[in-house]
């Protein structure tokens, strides 16, 4: 077989236990069925220092195919949740004798602060009223007890975000992934609650 970077096997960082398919786009056993035909065909992986390498390589030689390593798509997947609590959600609060109201409630240290302060304000006085600015400028008088509420559904939508992060980076560490590229951690299901 002729070389083709399109559909080739490279021993990435000198492993033994795995190569790398263009063609599949994924790691791959050194015990694939498809690498051992290929390496009975007469063809030998080419040996590369690292992923960066291997990146420009395939850039250079097949620029139609953009592998999406595990390891970047690692740090993808860490940038899209950090985004995700950066850009907040709207919680829907209501108190006793108070309608329900929709609050925008972002990820931010600071936000996080203000939310803690205003909640011991509400466990306090639970009737007493505060002006809530949102990340998006829009304020909002609520009372106490819808202070403690906003916190409460904050922080469990915050903390439910944790364990789905770490279902979709084993998911892109499984062998095989299940999840290979950007595309897929962009439609990921976050948890709604």
């Amino acid at each position: 077989m002729s070389y083709n970077p399109s559909n080739w096997y490279w021993t990435v960082a000198g492993s033994t236990s795995q190569v790398w398919s263009s063609a599949r786009a994924i790691y791959v056993p050194v015990t694939d069925t498809a690498y051992a035909a290929w390496l009975a065909a007469g063809n030998l992986p080419s040996r590369i220092l690292n992923e960066a390498e291997l990146l420009e390589v395939i850039q250079q030689q097949a620029p139609g195919s953009y592998p999406q390593f595990p390891s970047g798509l690692v740090a993808y997947a860490a940038a899209s949740w950090a985004k995700l609590l950066a850009a907040g959600r709207i919680f829907n609060v209501a108190a006793s004798g108070a309608s329900a109201v929709s609050v925008l409630c972002d990820g931010k240290n600071s936000t996080r602060a203000d939310l803690a302060l205003l909640t011991l304000f509400g466990q306090a006085n639970p009737t007493g009223t505060k002006v809530w600015v949102d990340n998006g400028g829009v304020s909002t008088v609520l009372t106490g007890a819808q202070f403690v509420t906003l916190a409460t559904l904050a922080g469990n939508w915050t903390s439910d975000t944790y364990p789905a992060l770490q279902t979709l980076l084993g998911e892109i560490n499984a062998s095989p992934p299940t999840v290979t590229t950007t595309a897929q951690i962009d439609a990921y299901a976050w948890p709604a609650s």
